[in-house]
């Protein structure tokens, strides 16, 4: 469907076109009468000039219809990625909030703070994947000690890095393609209007052309 925008200015061409194909004939006869009267030797046509204007105005419509139904095609394009973002955004989220309490929990508050887990784990998808790859640096930088309660085996830092790492990686390969479709998106939005200012330059074209000629 085409945006308001777009149908307004629809509308508007359609009653320019209208306008010239009722009164088109009539100002055509007029000027050449007007001519006649005062030079009986010239023969003055100006019919090209007014279907020349009506087809541009009718050429850079369908030019913007069909930008605009690009555009929204690419605007409708970013549901999938979005989504794929968010999911992984929300994975990665509860990864970083588990791994916080079982740091807590086995090695004291300390060890958050050494590890770099935030005050509160973002759920924003840009600042979850900050969080999750300060993390991991973390964890690439210091060894895990021992649990600081008994009975508890060693904590193998691999399988926590792993378990960032898989989401993160799904999350950053989201947010890529989130990214490619709002730069497709922009450049069909831009040439959408491109082709409505030049509807809008031959409207003004067709309009002015029209009432220097009903002057004459």
């Amino acid at each position: 469907m085409p945006s308001k925008l777009v149908v307004a200015h629809e509308k508007l061409t359609g009653e320019i076109t209208a306008a010239y194909r009722t009164h088109g004939p009539a100002l055509v006869e007029a000027v050449h009468t007007v001519t006649r009267a005062k030079h009986p030797a010239s023969k003055v046509d100006v019919k090209p000039l007014l279907d020349h204007a009506l087809s541009a105005s009718t050429e850079a419509l369908d030019t913007l219809l069909a930008r605009d139904a690009e555009y929204q095609i690419e605007l409708g394009d970013d549901a999938a990625p979005r989504q794929a973002r968010d999911v992984a955004a929300a994975e990665l989220y509860a990864v970083l909030v588990q791994l916080k309490a079982s740091t807590a929990s086995l090695f004291g508050a300390t060890w958050v703070t050494k590890l770099t887990f935030p005050n509160v784990v973002p759920s924003d998808p840009a600042h979850v994947k900050r969080a999750a790859e300060q993390v991991l640096h973390a964890l690439e930088t210091h060894r895990l000690p021992p649990p600081q309660i008994p009975g508890v085996a060693r904590i193998d830092a691999k399988a926590w890095k792993d378990s960032l790492q898989t989401p993160l990686t799904a999350l950053e390969k989201a947010l890529t393609a989130v990214k490619t479709e709002e730069n497709e998106a922009l450049a069909a939005r831009a040439k959408r209007d491109a082709a409505l200012t030049a509807l809008i330059a031959a409207n003004v074209d067709a309009a002015q052309l029209a009432l220097v000629l009903a002057r004459i």
